[in-house]
């Protein structure tokens, strides 16, 4: 019987250090495309931050001037007074090459910005947002056309 009981104890510690060891970037991946971080202990709803790039992937030609529009709900609540409204555009291959424009509010939880592609190709936008001390940061890739 004594056995059985340190058999069992040296299985529960096992378990238990192999649980604790599971932590981020070990047991869990991470979507770059959706990635959503809780920065803080919030008090509102338990409901998530939602991000929609509302603008076609095939608006834009080049040269010609267009808008990236964004909706930011909570629930089914727009979001009026996020934190930060930020979009990260590069050309593809070119993510070192990035530039951040910041999103002007455009009211019942809709956000832009106003852009022109000088050149036709895959670009990829990256709306960061934060908001209730979540950050989401959807994408969406932009085939820009020949004017």
């Amino acid at each position: 019987m004594k056995k059985i009981t340190i058999i069992f104890f040296i299985i529960a510690m096992i378990v238990s250090l192999t649980a604790c060891g599971q932590g981020e970037g070990q047991g869990a991946k991470a979507d770059h495309h959706a990635m959503s971080h809780n920065t803080k202990q919030t008090s509102g709803s338990a409901e998530p931050l939602r991000v929609d790039i509302l603008t076609s992937a095939n608006a834009f030609k080049a040269n010609q001037k267009g808008e990236i529009k964004i909706r930011v709900t909570k629930g089914n609540k727009p979001v009026s007074h996020p934190e930060e409204v930020i979009f990260e555009i590069y050309k593809a291959h070119q993510q070192d090459a990035s530039k951040k424009y910041k999103g002007m509010n455009k009211g019942n939880g809709l956000y832009g910005i106003n852009m022109t592609f000088s050149k036709p190709g895959n670009y990829h936008v990256i709306a960061h947002v934060t908001a209730n001390g979540t950050h989401t940061m959807p994408e969406k890739v932009f085939h820009v056309k020949p004017s």
